[in-house]
């Protein structure tokens, strides 16, 4: 059998299959979040390949004891959390596997101390700065005015609490930044909504309000009353720790000197 180990948001994926083309598509295309096998990892994934009927329903989630049934348009992934293992029938064409991987990564990321976010994620001087918003808000345009920082991705993000610290950590899930992004994580500073719409170019946020806006860019589909419990109760942790803003992005034509002078204030006032 032939496999590639997948590290993203720092969870070690080992993916299996008996195609061997397919796993080296696989490794070629997540090339920066591939890591060298015979190390530990989280949990094993492996793959078959069959045809798949034109009427698949959309992404859903299903508990059944101790497992979950992951299903989308084609694809369906029986996970069970106790053996670490998950088990996926999907159609051999990368565009759905990444479709896969969204989700499954999104699910497993519960157990984990974590959470995927609609946003683009930026690095500067090892602090992480979140700029969440919907399609359309300004994350592609935030991570290409960006310069002096690395990208974390223009579209998905994943945060994980360690140790009680927030970080952030990039994916290989992006939208239309074209540019290559590496396998990078660095402790959350700060969380911006993006709002075209705002006068003032930055105004302060409430915890609750940004506890209300972070949930509604949250990318997750487990509608069990667990997984949904704990999301709620680690985004409310989130947000009561970490400063947040509404911004409008087009106010700031050098970034760099934005994050550094909101930076310099903080600690200004530690």
């Amino acid at each position: 059998m032939e496999y590639c180990v997948l590290n993203i948001g720092g969870l070690k994926v080992q993916v299996d299959g008996h195609d061997r083309e397919f796993i080296n598509l696989v490794s070629s295309q997540y090339i920066d979040f591939i890591q060298p096998g015979g190390e530990s990892i989280d949990l094993k994934l492996t793959l078959s390949h069959d045809s798949w009927p034109e009427d698949t329903e959309d992404i859903s989630i299903e508990k059944i004891n101790n497992s979950y049934i992951l299903a989308g348009e084609k694809f369906e992934c029986l996970l069970d959390t106790q053996a670490r293992s998950a088990a996926v029938r999907i159609i051999k064409e990368l565009t759905h596997f990444n479709t896969f991987l969204r989700v499954f990564y999104s699910q497993v990321l519960v157990f984990s101390e974590g959470f995927m976010v609609h946003a683009a994620g930026l690095i500067r001087n090892n602090r992480a700065y979140l700029f969440a918003g919907p399609s359309e808000s300004g994350k592609t345009t935030t991570a290409k005015r960006a310069n002096g920082f690395d990208i974390l991705s223009d579209e998905l993000v994943i945060i994980r609490r360690i140790n009680n610290i927030f970080f952030l950590y990039s994916t290989p899930f992006s939208g239309e930044y074209t540019q290559r992004i590496k396998n990078l994580k660095a402790p959350l500073s700060n969380i911006f909504f993006l709002n075209k719409r705002l006068k003032t170019g930055l105004v302060s946020k409430s915890s609750l309000s940004s506890f209300i806006d972070l949930l509604e860019n949250i990318f997750f589909f487990d509608q069990e009353k667990d997984s949904s419990q704990f999301i709620l109760g680690l985004s409310s942790r989130l947000t009561a720790v970490i400063e947040s803003f509404d911004i409008n992005i087009l106010s700031y034509s050098d970034l760099g000197r934005f994050v550094d002078g909101l930076s310099k204030g903080a600690e200004a006032n530690t």
